[in-house]
C-alpha cells in the first residue's frame, strides 16, 4: 500500500494548506514565468533558496511552492481542455 501524498510542508491528509501571502505567490509565479521565457520548451527545477529570495521573510516555502504548483497545473490543464 502507498503512503498518503501530502503537500511538501507536511501535513496529514485531508488537512488544508496553510494560507499563504498572495505577493508571495504571485512573487513565485512570476519567477517560474520568467524561466519559462528564457528557456522555452525545457523542463528544469527551481532551487528552493531561489524561491526564498522572492518571497517575504518567514514565507511557508511549502505551501507556496505546492499553491504555484497547483495552479501551473490547471493552467497546462485549461491550455488543453476546449473552451465553451
Amino acid at each position: 500500500m502507498h503512503a498518503p501524498r501530502c503537500w511538501p510542508g507536511g501535513g496529514s491528509p485531508g488537512e488544508d494548506v496553510p494560507a499563504v501571502d498572495v505577493a508571495d505567490l504571485k512573487s513565485v509565479w512570476n519567477m517560474y514565468q520568467e524561466w519559462e521565457q528564457r528557456h522555452p520548451g525545457k523542463q528544469g527545477a527551481v532551487d528552493i533558496s531561489l524561491i526564498k529570495n522572492v518571497c517575504s521573510p518567514g514565507a511557508d516555502l511549502g505551501a507556496v511552492t505546492y499553491r504555484s504548483s497547483m495552479l501551473q497545473l490547471v493552467e497546462m490543464l485549461r491550455a488543453k481542455l476546449p473552451l465553451p
